[in-house]
Formats: structure tokens, sequence, C-alpha cells
């Protein structure tokens, strides 16, 4: 068996980890309320502490990443990862929680990057759709498994647990995926090692149309992946206290449960989806095309959710399927591999990726505060949810025409480059000079 699907698994359960860390909140988020009496507005900017610190922390370790290999930038900051969530369960205070939620931030942003630009340096181009899929979706999809269901199974089944021993269990799980990566991990292939040796991004590459196109079109998914995660278990729970009067640790373990076919959707609809773009990209549909479509399809799904859906069935199947189109972002990062040169890869992701959690982390730290403000029936929980549903419709609207019309920008200067180039060849003719 080739050494790269190796590196695929380790990168799975890498993901998983860094997955586990940024979406843990909203397993245990209702029994930190209980306990430390934290509204919606707190556990938002609980949430949107760890994003803002994971966005401004892309790029560095982006480019850590390609200086100094995946391997020591994602062992190292795995490590960071578990000192980090064993810190998280000491807290005693939000402000506590909000400051380890950033320390957790800045140690997940290791991960992601990295690991796309390990990726793209083990797989050719016809896997590379494929790759990327499995790595986010079932990487990603077992983290956040772990991060919906983990802590409420454990807190229902266990009356003396607490969310503060589900914690350190995580952590404890974190350091093992550390000790994984540190051994087995590679950063390339070896006969990649001097034949890119030289290929560095530059700053000058923001410049570039591509990049902001890639850019909008994947802060839309992020923005989705940020609220959905977070906010769909708590709606759920909320539903189930409210309508069939549940007690907290019941609701919370059937947020868990309608959030597994999120987790569903996620692990099994990307790969597919991957597939199916390596396919079309051979018949000219371009991942970016795809890409954008899938952010349409995720604004169908919010704009039903807002309606009020409280049916348990209907909250599975649009839980699935919300799995599935708001995490087709990894067609972005398999069309930057494709764009940018293999030891710049690492950066650019870096670059697109803190944009998109800059945005996301806004949203996540709005969403619950609209939500409050937008109710139009008071002390109705359940009516909250309106306001962070529209929240994520309007980011998907806007970054999808932003990206289309940057790409047509991109587009028109390639187009404009092409025929100065031929013109330039023609008057470089014998004969044609004068």
């Amino acid at each position: 068996m080739s050494y790269r699907w190796i590196i695929l698994v380790i990168s799975m359960l890498g993901f998983a980890a860094s997955t586990l860390a940024r979406n843990y909140i909203s397993g245990v988020a209702v029994f930190i309320a209980s306990d430390l009496h934290v509204d919606k507005g707190g556990i938002g900017l609980m949430a949107s502490a760890f994003f803002y610190a994971y966005a401004l922390a892309q790029l560095p370790w982006g480019i850590a990443s390609d200086r100094w290999g995946s391997r020591k930038t994602v062992a190292t900051g795995t490590f960071l990862m578990a000192l980090a969530i064993l810190g998280f369960a000491t807290s005693r205070s939000t402000t506590q929680l909000v400051l380890w939620r950033v320390a957790m931030g800045v140690a997940a942003a290791s991960v992601f990057v990295a690991l796309a630009a390990c990726l793209a340096r083990w797989f050719p181009p016809k896997e590379r759709g494929l790759s990327q899929a499995v790595y986010s979706g079932l990487g990603g999809g077992f983290g956040d498994g772990m991060a919906f269901l983990f802590a409420p199974i454990l807190l229902h089944f266990s009356k003396t647990s607490s969310w503060r021993t589900a914690s350190i269990i995580m952590s404890v799980a974190v350091l093992l995926v550390a000790v994984l990566c540190a051994a087995l991990l590679r950063s390339s292939p070896s006969h990649l090692e001097e034949s890119h040796r030289d290929e560095r991004w530059t700053f000058g590459m923001v410049l570039d149309p591509h990049l902001w196109s890639f850019t909008f079109v994947y802060a839309g998914s992020m923005v989705a992946q940020r609220l959905i995660p977070t906010w769909l278990p708590l709606y759920v729970a909320d539903v189930f206290i409210a309508r069939q009067h549940l007690s907290i640790e019941s609701a919370a373990a059937m947020g868990g449960f309608i959030g597994l076919f999120y987790v569903l959707g996620r692990s099994f609809g990307t790969p597919v989806g991957g597939k199916i773009s390596d396919v079309l990209l051979r018949h000219g549909i371009s991942r970016f095309t795809l890409a954008v479509g899938s952010l349409i399809v995720t604004i169908v799904f919010l704009s039903i959710l807002s309606g009020g859906v409280t049916q348990q069935l209907f909250l599975c199947v649009l839980g699935f399927c919300l799995g599935v189109s708001i995490n087709m972002w990894t067609l972005v990062t398999a069309a930057v591999s494709e764009h940018y040169p293999v030891r710049a890869c690492a950066s650019a992701m870096g670059f697109i990726n803190m944009f998109g959690q800059f945005c996301a982390a806004t949203a996540l730290l709005a969403s619950g505060y609209l939500g409050v403000s937008l109710n139009s029936q008071p002390g109705n929980a359940i009516e909250e949810y309106r306001g962070i549903w529209l929240v994520g419709i309007a980011a998907c609207a806007l970054t999808a025409l932003l990206g289309i019309l940057v790409q047509n920008v991109a587009v028109r200067k390639e187009v404009v480059l092409i025929n100065a180039q031929a013109n330039a060849a023609k008057l470089e003719r014998p004969g044609l000079s004068a």
C-alpha cells in the first residue's frame, strides 16, 4: 500500500482533533450555561473567541508549515491544543472560558492548512478532490461526532461525571493524536523536497483575483459551518425542552442525536462530492463552480430551517443535507492546491482560511445577539434562532455573489494576457515585425 494512504489516515485523525476542539463547545454548552449561568450571548462570545484566534493564527502556521514541514507544525500545535483543552476544564468563570478558548484556537489553527497542503503534495491531481474531501469529510465528521455526542452521552448515563471530566478525557485523546502525528506524518514524498524547494509564498499573491474568488466562496461555507454545528444541537435541545418537557440531559442527548445526521452528511456526502468533482473536472466543470452551487443549496436549506422546523424526522433530514452542502468547501482547497505552487500551498490556504474564519467568527458572535434582538416573541427560546439562520442565509448569498464577480474579473484578465501574448508572438515572427 502506498504511504500516501497512511498520510491520509493520520491527517484525518489530526483534523478530527482540531474539529473536536472547535466544536466541542456545542456538546457541553448547555451544561456550562447551567453550571456557570452563561446566556446565549456568552455562548456566542465563547465560541467566536476561538475562531478569532483560529483565524489570526492561520497564515503564521501556514508559513511555518511551508518552511518547516507539516509534521513538526501539526505535532506541535496538536500538543498545545491538548494542554488548552485541559486548561478549559479548570475554568471557573466566563472570562477564563473565553481565554482558554483563545488558546485553543491558536493551537488548533496549526492543523488544517498544514495537512491540506501535505495531502496536496502526496496525492496526484486526479485524486486530489477525493483525498481533500475524505480528509475533511471523514476526519472532520469524526471530530464533529465526538463534539456532539461524547459529552452529552457521558453526562446522560453517568451522574458522577461533569463537562469538566469530559474535557479532561478529550485532552488525553488529542494528546495521543499529537504523538501519532509526530511519529508517522511525513511532510511530502522525498522526490518533491528538492524539486520544489524554491517555490514560496509571496505577499504579492494577495493581488491575484483568483485568490479572492476562492476566499469569498470559502468564507461563505465557513460561516455556515460555524453556525450550524454550534447552534443546531442547542436549537434541537430547546425544541425538546419546550415542546416535550425533557430534562436538560435528555434534551442535550437529542441535540447530539440530530447533530449526528449532520456528521453523517459531512462524513459520507463530502467524499462523494469530492469524487464527483474529480470526474466533472475532466469534463470542463470547475471545482469553483460546484463550490458556488453548494452555497446556493445551503441557502435553500437554511431558509427552510428559519421557518421554525420542529419535527424530528425533518430535522434529521435537514441536518444530513446541511452536512453535505456546507462542507463542500473542500472543493476550494483542492482548487487552491492546483492553482498555487506546492511549497506555497499552505500559505495560500492559510490566507484564505484566515479571512474565512474571521468572517465566520464575526457571524457567530453576532448570531447569538441577533437571535435575541430579532425575536418577535420574547420568552420563546425557539424563535430566537430565526435571526441566527438569517445570518447564515445573508452570508452565503453575499459571498457567492462576490466570488462569482471576482472570478469573472480573473477570467477577463487571463483572456487579456493570453491575447497580448499571442499578439506579441505574431510580431516576433519573421516578416511580421514591420
